[in-house]
């Protein structure tokens, strides 16, 4: 205060210096403190999971009735994907992922991650699906070898009613090890801490809030959320486990939901614009599918029906039966002995990640192959000595160190031997034989009852 305002304030009459000062504390305190809300419903790795499983659990008509429905009991909504919306059903692989974006584009996303599957048709398949997408797809932290990004846009400011939310996408740090060379071409991976610091710093001037949208594992959560304060909320993916609780750290909230479809997330927040900081929080976790009393989406509905009704002469044919529900792991032995025999190999290894869904009890059917292994690998094999067997795939057998044995892998594998197999020098598997899937159907097949 100068000193005439100090006069000033001096000769003013009694009750109005105490008007005055209770608007002048006013407004102190409403530039210290403007509380805002925002909703943000969240969803991650949808896989392409078109349709609810033998369950009745997701289904993408299902999570956008979901949508719409939160969408109408909230004033700023946003609504994020976590990544990987390709790969998991016959509609996905046959067509490379584009009817995914096309019907995602009908679902009310706003933005969305990359996630490491919208690389399993190729690095070139990226802009594809940014085109055909009306949504943007962030990603901060990956450049070609020129240092060019894979997408147009790192961040996005969304204009939310009064709100400015900055979205900054990421990725893991996985990548190689979760693709291959062919796939992400010369793209590489940028440091993920310190790109997405640098990027929210381009932005942070712009917005009242900062949210991380990230495709990253559980170690790469904890440390964004420790490193890196200025965002406050982080909505991740990657993980097909959902969260019983949100991370919560100084304030900071990160959530992630079941992959699949089978949940929508719900995360309430009042925001200090000043600070931008989250004030207070709540968040729950939304049950979707056929039992949860949900209208599908109508326009959702009639788009997937189009596109399986383009695949549905090839892949609803009963091929086999099998005479229980095989789980995941369970499957990996299953496919294993399928490998083996289909090959005429001694070993075979299938590494965990390879299975996408269980095996239904019952009728089998072309799709139901497709649901489970829904990559596009290639069966190798090749004869090596004993002693050059992997620990990993004997699994106590005993073997003779100068027999050859026939050994029986993916592709995949053999771009990974020393994180799959625990080999230092890989081996190299002359003998190319079919698609994985192709010789999953073939042995069904052949074999017409699984028990």
């Amino acid at each position: 205060m100068t000193a005439v305002e100090a006069l000033s304030w001096q000769f003013m009459p009694a009750s109005f210096r105490r008007l005055a000062g209770g608007l002048i504390l006013l407004v102190s305190l409403s530039a210290q403190a403007e509380i805002r809300r925002l909703t943000i419903l969240h969803t991650n790795d949808l896989h392409a999971k078109f349709l609810p499983n033998h369950e009745g659990r997701g289904g993408f008509a299902y999570m956008a009735a979901a949508i719409r429905k939160e969408k109408q009991n909230c004033s700023n909504c946003l609504t994020l994907h976590g990544g990987d919306f390709i790969t998991g059903s016959p509609v996905s692989t046959i067509y490379e992922g584009s009817p995914v974006y096309e019907i995602a584009n009908l679902m009310g996303f706003d933005a969305t991650a990359i996630g490491n599957h919208e690389f399993d048709h190729g690095w070139q398949q990226i802009s594809r699906f940014a085109r055909l997408s009306r949504f943007p797809l962030l990603l901060s932290n990956m450049t070609d070898s020129e240092g060019r990004p894979i997408v147009e846009r790192a961040s996005q400011v969304f204009k939310v009613g009064a709100l400015r939310v900055g979205v900054v996408g990421g990725l893991t740090m996985d990548m190689p090890i979760l693709s291959t060379p062919p796939n992400l071409g010369s793209f590489h991976m940028r440091p993920l801490v310190e790109t997405l610091r640098r990027e929210i710093a381009l932005i942070r001037d712009q917005c009242d809030l900062i949210v991380l949208l990230l495709h990253v594992n559980g170690d790469e959560e904890d440390l964004l959320l420790r490193e890196l304060p200025e965002a406050a909320v982080l909505v991740t993916g990657h993980i097909h486990r959902g969260l019983e609780l949100p991370k919560v750290r100084d304030g900071r909230v990160l959530v992630r939901v079941r992959a699949f479809g089978f949940e929508l997330g719900r995360l309430d927040l009042e925001i200090d614009t000043s600070s931008k900081t989250v004030h207070s929080f709540t968040w729950k976790r939304i049950a979707v599918g056929m039992n949860e009393q949900q209208t599908p989406d109508r326009k959702v509905a009639r788009a997937i029906a189009g596109w399986e009704g383009r695949v549905s002469k090839l892949v609803d044919v009963p091929i086999g039966e099998s005479k229980r529900v095989y789980t995941r792991p369970e499957l990996r032995l299953l496919m294993a002995q399928a490998l083996k025999e289909q090959m005429h190999g001694d070993f075979a290894f299938v590494n965990d990640g390879a299975m996408r869904d269980e095996l239904p009890k019952g009728r089998v059917s072309i799709r139901d192959i497709y649901n489970i292994m829904p990559f596009n690998n290639r069966v190798l094999a090749g004869m090596f000595k004993g002693d050059q067997l992997p620990g990993v795939v004997l699994e106590g057998h005993t073997v003779d160190p100068e027999k050859s044995y026939r050994f029986v892998i993916q592709d995949f594998t053999w771009w990974h031997q020393r994180e799959q197999l625990g080999l230092e020098r890989n081996l190299e598997f002359p003998e190319k034989g079919p698609l994985f899937r192709d010789l999953l159907i073939d042995w069904v097949k052949k074999k017409k009852v699984i028990d």
